[in-house]
Order: C-alpha cells, then structure tokens, then sequence
C-alpha cells in the first residue's frame, strides 16, 4: 500500500485547516526526530518542497534573505562579543542579541568553534523546514576551514555568510592549526501553505 499526503499550491485562497492525512503527518512526527519513520520524513519533505518560497538546493543564495546583510555589516563586534565573552550563547551578548532579534523565523543560534585538525562528520537531521546560516567570525587565513553540502565543497571566510540546507551537510574539516568560529543560525525556511501550518506543528512540538 503506497502512502501519500495530497499537497496543493495555495497561491491567494483562504487557508483552512488541512484534511486528516497531512494531521495525521504532523501528529506522528511531533516532534520530528532522525529516528522518525523514513515515510513520514518523506511525507513532510514533500509538502515542505510543494511549498517552499525558496529553492530545494543544498546551498541558497543569500541575496535571498536580505537580514544577513546586517550581520556581515558587524562581524567585528560579534566576533568581539564571541571573544570576550564566556558564554557559546550568542544572546547573551547585547548586539549580538540585538541582531537576532529581527531574524525572521530564528530557531536557534550559537558560536561554534571549528578546532584545529577536525575532520568531522555533520549529524543527521531530521527534515528539511529549516535552513542553516553560518557567518564567518574568525577564519584563520593560513587554514583550510570548509564544508561539503551535496557535491559541493565550499570554504567559510571571515565576514560572510553561507545558507544551506542542514540536511545536505555531511561533514566539515580544517586542516590549519588554528581554530575558526563561526556563528551558526537555524532559521525556519521561509514556506507558503501548506507547509507553514506544518512546519509551525512541527518546530513548536520540537
């Protein structure tokens, strides 16, 4: 018995609450983990990919989401922030925090160090409604800091920033001895209906 979940484009009409099937989705896989059934995963990137406002590409372009033009606008003082500070918890620094209280969609942020020598593999991740978005805090010039996403290989720089999708990361390395950090954000990826009822059932059970 093949299972599916209708999925129609809702450009314009009233949103109305959808049928059993796609409830049924949302009800197993609250909340969403890589231990999910895979035809549930399935089920939900498929209504995540009907519905998505930007492309299903591992890596986006980030003249997309035009709130990441302010945090390139003050690496400086989030990496002083980052440096100075004790915490890995980017809201506990004053600018930083008040930066990403206008990122639309914030699921979560953190300052991630990438030690020197690492060859790492990414964690699997549980679905495709939400983006990450790595800026470059400190990017040792000497090192190789890079990341593969899909087929591509693509190398952090101090000051910029990389939006990909986490599900297509599998792993990270740099091969300097020194250490990066980078900022990291997951941000809800931006969807029309149906996919934001379900993503919004989803990450609030999460």
């Amino acid at each position: 018995m093949r299972r599916g979940v209708a999925v129609r484009r809702m450009e314009g009409a009233a949103w109305t609450e959808p049928a059993a099937p796609l409830r049924l989705v949302a009800r197993e896989l609250s909340p969403p983990t890589v231990s999910s059934p895979a035809w549930l995963t399935r089920q939900v990137d498929r209504v995540v990919a009907a519905s998505s406002l930007v492309p299903m590409t591992p890596l986006l372009d980030i003249r997309a989401f035009p709130w990441t033009c302010a945090l390139r606008g003050r690496v400086a003082e989030i990496a002083h922030e980052a440096s100075a500070g004790r915490s890995v918890e980017p809201r506990a620094h004053p600018l930083t925090a008040a930066l990403l209280g206008v990122i639309p969609g914030l699921v979560s942020a953190r300052f991630v160090p990438i030690e020197p020598g690492v060859h790492a593999m990414a964690r699997p991740k549980a679905g495709r409604m939400v983006l990450t978005c790595h800026l470059g805090l400190v990017i040792p010039r000497e090192g190789d800091l890079r990341l593969r996403v899909g087929k591509r290989t693509v190398r952090w720089a101090e000051g910029e920033t990389l939006m990909f999708d986490e599900t297509q990361a599998d792993a990270w390395w740099n091969d300097g001895d020194r250490a990066g950090l980078v900022l990291a954000l997951r941000v809800r990826r931006p969807l029309r209906q149906p996919g934001r009822w379900l993503a919004d059932r989803l990450l609030r059970a999460n």
